[in-house]
């Protein structure tokens, strides 16, 4: 929506710069396995905070805590 992009299907997502896209590259899962599915959710969430830093600055530094000990807690849990 920033961008006037189509929405529909993401169907604008290969128009988005790059410093909108590299950080979701990291979120993509490379293999079935723990480790590798924990990373692309740390980075899933990572990118979710500096997306939500451009809308709602006070709203991402009030959940990052929480969001970033769920995946601390999954990761925890994991081992």
């Amino acid at each position: 929506m920033r961008y006037n992009l189509p929405l529909s299907e993401a169907r604008g997502i290969d128009r988005l710069p790059k410093e909108v896209i590299a950080p979701l590259e990291k979120a993509f899962v490379k293999e079935l396995n723990a480790n590798e599915v924990l990373r692309a959710f740390r980075a899933t969430i990572n990118a979710f905070l500096i997306e939500l830093q451009t809308i709602d600055v006070a709203l991402s530094n009030r959940i990052a805590e929480t969001l970033m000990e769920v995946v601390e807690t999954t990761v925890t849990n994991k081992a």
